[in-house]
């Protein structure tokens, strides 16, 4: 396991459940804990407006109380990648694959305006998804006869 994120009300149980944590993994598996853990307050807004404590920077994603973004240079790449497509003419599998992903990352995070501004005017995520279908399936096809043509001629 590479990182871990446990979220609590109190910093004093947050300390209990690290040291927790850190005894069973020497005691039980043998592991050591990286010495660069931290305990912070997590953002939040106070009721006069004030902002306190920060964002949680993990996995792509920056999580803020009340909503998730994607880090910033996530979001330039995927806008630099869509208007590099639309200029294509015969656009590519592996371009429209490698937007689809980026799609996976915009979905679950509060990225409208950016991809309404950004992304959505240079693809359409329908119709690259129709395209790789078909791509796949030929590659699928394909492979399939590859496979069994190997093995018709290897049983003769």
């Amino acid at each position: 396991m590479d990182d871990m994120v446990i979220f609590g009300g109190n910093k004093r149980v947050l300390h209990k459940m690290r040291d927790d944590i850190e005894n069973y993994l020497r005691i039980s598996l043998g592991l050591e804990m990286n010495p660069a853990w931290q305990v912070f307050l997590f953002h939040y807004v106070k009721r006069d407006g004030t902002e306190i404590g920060r964002f949680l920077d993990f996995m792509g994603f920056r999580f803020y109380r009340n909503r998730t973004t994607l880090r910033r240079a996530l979001m330039l790449k995927a806008s630099r990648k869509a208007r590099k497509i639309a200029k294509k003419k015969p656009k590519t599998a592996y371009d429209c694959r490698q937007m689809l992903s980026y799609k996976g990352w915009i979905s679950p995070a509060n990225v409208y305006g950016m991809y309404t501004k950004w992304i959505k005017p240079y693809v359409s995520f329908r119709q690259m998804r129709r395209y790789v279908g078909i791509v796949q399936r030929k590659e699928n096809k394909e492979r399939m006869k590859s496979i069994c043509g190997t093995r018709a001629k290897t049983a003769i």
